[in-house]
């Protein structure tokens, strides 16, 4: 992964103008510092925080992190009286 990537995404990730070295290999960057965000059927997005989602998992693959499928959750059953 190129340096400069790493860079940018600590800047990004610690939220600061200031430029912070660190130094991650690519396994480590997909699986410990940026995580693919996933929603469920249920959440309520607004176009920004959409776009700023498919944007995040986007940028995460052109990087070489790989594509995690959301993870399956168990079927609930309906509360009877």
């Amino acid at each position: 992964m190129k340096p400069f990537i790493v860079l940018l995404l600590a800047v990004a990730l610690t939220g600061c103008a200031t430029a912070q070295s660190v130094t991650l290999d690519g396994k480590a960057l997909c699986e410990q510092a940026w995580k693919q965000i996933n929603i469920q059927a249920a959440d309520r997005l607004t176009s920004e925080t959409a776009i700023a989602i498919e944007a995040n998992n986007l940028a995460r693959e052109a990087a070489g992190c790989k594509y995690e499928p959301p993870a399956k959750r168990a079927p609930t059953k309906p509360v009877t009286s």
